[in-house]
């Protein structure tokens, strides 16, 4: 991933890019593994790019997470997909890491899943 102006947070064109790699990889058969890693030297992902997602509309952004969701889907089934997480791994990033089967973390990587604290974000309210 390499998109240093926002941390590799993932928008449309992120996800476009992983998608679209994730296609051409799994044609061919001599791949035997799937190395995900980071051009960014203090950041794995920033998650999703919030910015990105302030700027749709519910239905929008409901299919963007469908998608995004279907994405991991692929990955968690491609052979032997591998994470290497150079710093910090934030929501839909440290998804992406988890959903591969081996994850190699530098001492400076860390995780964060703050689903909760953006329930506000899309008015959903979270018990």
């Amino acid at each position: 991933m390499h998109a240093p102006h926002n941390l590799n947070a993932i928008n449309q064109e992120l996800y476009e890019e992983l998608k679209q790699s994730l296609e051409e990889i799994s044609q061919d058969k001599a791949i035997g593994a799937l190395i995900l890693n980071s051009d960014v030297s203090n950041a794995f992902s920033a998650g999703v790019d919030l910015q990105f997602i302030q700027n749709l509309s519910n239905e929008e952004a409901s299919d963007f997470f469908t998608n995004l969701s279907k994405l991991l889907d692929t990955l968690i089934h491609f052979p032997v997909p591998i994470s290497f997480v150079n710093r910090y791994a934030f929501g839909a990033g440290a998804d992406l890491a988890i959903s591969c089967d081996v994850r190699i973390a530098s001492e400076s990587a860390y995780f964060r899943f703050p689903v909760r604290s953006l329930a506000w974000f899309r008015d959903t309210a979270v018990g």
